[in-house]
Parts: C-alpha cells; structure tokens; sequence
C-alpha cells in the first residue's frame, strides 16, 4: 500500500485536476511512473502470497511432525519408519 500512496496516487490527483482535453507537458513520465508503480504493486503482492503459502505450508509440515511425534511417544503408532521399510512383500506370481 506504502508504495501505492508514493508512486501511483500522486499521478492520480493530478490528472484529476485536468480538463478531459487537457494533457500535461510531462505526460510520458507520469505514465511511466503509474505504470512502474503498478508493477511493482504487482510484485510485491506476489512476493507476499508466495510467502504466506510457504508459511502455511511450514506450519502444516511442523503440526504433521508434532502429531507423529505425539502418538509415537503414546505407543499408538505399531511400527517405526524403519519396520515399515523391512515389511514382507507379497511374492509375485
């Protein structure tokens, strides 16, 4: 939002000060600032969704550990990673 006030608004205010037929001298880099402004509005909201998901998914991965951890400590859990690599496996025919 920070960058939205400092970069896009000010270009906003002023062309609502002009008449619809007005165009201001300095139009090409009034532009180019609300167009770069908006990019980088872009960008950052990307950068914030891709962390946020990789927060999520941290947490989830921390709670699923938490969990196994929990019930192995119990004894609810019958086998321990490695038993359940060294489980028979029904012949082939």
């Amino acid at each position: 939002m920070g960058n939205y006030f400092a970069q896009v608004e000010p270009v906003n205010v002023r062309f609502r000060g002009l008449a619809p037929a007005q165009v201001p001298s300095d139009f090409l880099a009034l532009r180019a600032r609300w167009e770069y402004g908006h990019a980088l509005d872009v960008g950052l909201f990307a950068a914030a969704f891709i962390l946020l998901g990789c927060a999520l998914l941290r947490r989830q991965a921390a709670r699923a550990a938490s969990w196994a951890t929990i019930h192995h400590q119990k004894g609810l859990c019958n086998l321990d990673f490695q038993d359940r690599l060294s489980l028979p496996t029904a012949p082939k025919e």
